[in-house]
């Protein structure tokens, strides 16, 4: 952090350049609206400045120096580098601890749940002798010890029954609030300063539910991504065929499925056996996380064998999942397998038909941006349009947007989906970088809303879907947009939309920092600076399209959000 002596005076309206440090010498802040009576005061240990870079906003006040001053300055990527290293690290001990709580470890959380159960997390400070937890209270938060220590006693006592601090393998308290807990059965008091991060059982179960509820879901998305006829689906399918399972107990000798009776279920062992007999025989046994009937789920034929539980044997638990909840979901099983099929076909084609340079045929410029141009192109051996993206390596240089190109080119390849815009080809030249892309020729959803100036509720639940379905493929595979606007959704020959422009997408597993996006689409953790995720898009959407009488840009007031 660069040593800054301030002779000239820091201006309202000035772009926010640095954040700093007082460390000698006087200084104050004036607004225009005050006059010449400051409203702040710096004196050395002070720090200003930060909210300009936090939010990329110009100077809120001007700061003079009274005195001769000495400042430290930090800019605004290194600020952010410290911001982003804080949060993230703070965030990583949180995640950490979780991981290590006995309620949360036996039901094999998946690691995106941990993530959005540290999000939830509240941080509070509490002093020497403060009471944390009160012996008879309502059980009603999990929490986990940041900084300090805490003593555990009974009663009015002061026998310690156990002591715990940050860091130790058992820095956290209170987790019988997850499970059957109604009221505390101990006092929790803090040892000198401590933080504490609190999770609201509350919260929890907003978001993963019960504790068994946990379990079930969890155990039965295990069993299904195992499931080879199941392997076209991705992980929102799959949570939404774990939705529409129900659980059903078989005793012993009971049958589950008759030989050569229509089969219709799909079933999957929670706990217990079953033995499969054919024509009188017992061929095999099948046993926790074992699963059976998944053919019933892609034709309606009649069944190869008998399940039924041993006589004598424990009775057995089931997840059930019916030929007719399934298509109720996905549509027919036998659909997805076949377009599975045939996007895997049509990968292998592309990858071994690469398009050369010299096939291409130049045509007009379809439009023109910051850093370059898009033109129209014919494929000269299959006579195919495609887009190409010329972009001005000068331009993308010097306007720092090096990182999002790269970045945008790996996203892209990353995806196969109907309404998310494909990229066919790169290649590069001199002083110029082509992003060859599926050409759709439908304009923009921008230029329709202008001209309706409001959407009915069915094309708006259209366009809807289609955005909610791109985003479910993206979200799925961890990247997430950042820039959903009408400008960026385009129509094909078809009418069917295309998510476009990834200059801001990105792989994110657990938070991003980035100030990045359209001002208007913003979601408020980005413009707050805590942190974003895969959740950023979906405030997009519920912004656009806005299907009002009298539409706007944002529905959402800024004083509002």
């Amino acid at each position: 952090m660069p040593k800054y002596l301030m002779p000239n005076a820091h201006l309202q309206g000035d772009p926010g350049d640095n954040f700093y440090v007082v460390t000698e010498g006087d200084l104050a802040a004036y607004i225009a609206a005050a006059g010449d009576e400051p409203i702040q005061e710096y004196q050395a240990g002070d720090t200003f400045g930060e909210l300009a870079l936090l939010h990329g906003s110009p100077r809120a006040a001007s700061v003079k120096a009274t005195t001769a001053c000495v400042l430290w300055a930090l800019d605004r990527r290194a600020f952010r580098a410290l911001v982003t290293s804080h949060n993230l690290s703070s965030k990583h001990g949180i995640v950490q601890v979780l991981s290590q709580i006995p309620a949360l470890r036996d039901p094999e959380v998946r690691e995106e749940q941990i993530q959005a159960l540290a999000d939830a997390v509240t941080i509070e400070d509490y002093s020497d002798g403060e009471y944390i937890i009160t012996m008879g209270s309502e059980a009603d938060s999990l929490f986990i010890i940041l900084s300090g220590e805490v003593v555990c006693h009974l009663g009015a006592g002061t026998e310690e029954l156990m002591r715990q601090s940050a860091g130790s393998d058992s820095a956290f308290f209170g987790e019988s609030c997850l499970t059957d807990a109604k009221v505390r059965g101990a006092n929790v008091v803090a040892v000198g300063p401590c933080r504490c991060a609190q999770l609201r059982a509350e919260a929890f179960r907003s978001l993963l539910g019960t504790v068994p509820e946990l379990i079930s879901f969890n155990f039965n998305m295990k069993v299904l991504s195992k499931c080879e006829l199941l392997s076209a689906l991705d992980s929102s399918q799959l949570e939404s065929l774990v939705e529409a399972m129900e659980q059903r107990t078989y005793q012993a000798s009971e049958t589950i499925i008759e030989q050569d009776t229509l089969g219709t279920t799909f079933f999957v062992i929670k706990s217990g056996a079953v033995a499969v007999v054919k024509d009188g025989e017992t061929v095999r046994e099948l046993h926790k996380l074992d699963y059976f009937g998944e053919r019933s789920l892609l034709t309606a034929e009649h069944t190869a064998a008998t399940v039924r539980v041993p006589e004598g044997g424990e009775p057995c638990l089931v997840m059930t999942l019916d030929k007719a909840a399934f298509e109720s979901k996905l549509g027919a099983l036998q659909v997805l397998v076949d377009r599975e099929r045939r996007r895997g076909e049509a990968k292998a084609t592309a990858a071994s038909k690469v398009i050369a340079w010299s096939d291409l045929q130049l045509h007009a410029v379809l439009g023109e941006g910051s850093f370059g141009r898009v033109k129209l192109v014919l494929h000269r051996p299959t006579k195919t349009p495609y887009a190409l993206k010329c972009l001005r390596k000068g331009h993308v240089i010097k306007f720092q947007q090096t990182e999002h190109v790269i970045n945008e080119k790996r996203v892209m390849e990353l995806c196969d989906h109907p309404f998310v815009l494909k990229l066919m080809g790169v290649y590069n030249a001199k002083d110029q970088i082509f992003m060859l892309l599926e050409v759709a020729q439908g304009g923009e959803l921008f230029t329709l809303l202008r001209s309706h100036k409001r959407f009915e509720e069915p094309p708006a639940c259209l366009y809807a879907a289609m955005v909610a379905s791109a985003f479910a493929y993206l979200h799925a595979r961890k990247v997430v947009h950042r820039d959903l606007k009408p400008e960026n959704l385009l129509f094909d020959r078809d009418g069917y939309l295309k998510l476009v422009d990834f200059g801001f997408a990105k792989v994110v597993r657990d938070r991003t920092f980035t100030l990045c996006g359209t001002p208007e689409y913003l979601a408020p953790e980005i413009i707050s600076n805590k942190g974003h995720g895969l959740g950023a898009d979906w405030w997009t959407l519920g912004t656009t399209p806005n299907p009002s009488p009298n539409p706007s840009p944002n529905p959402y007031p800024y004083h509002n959000p």
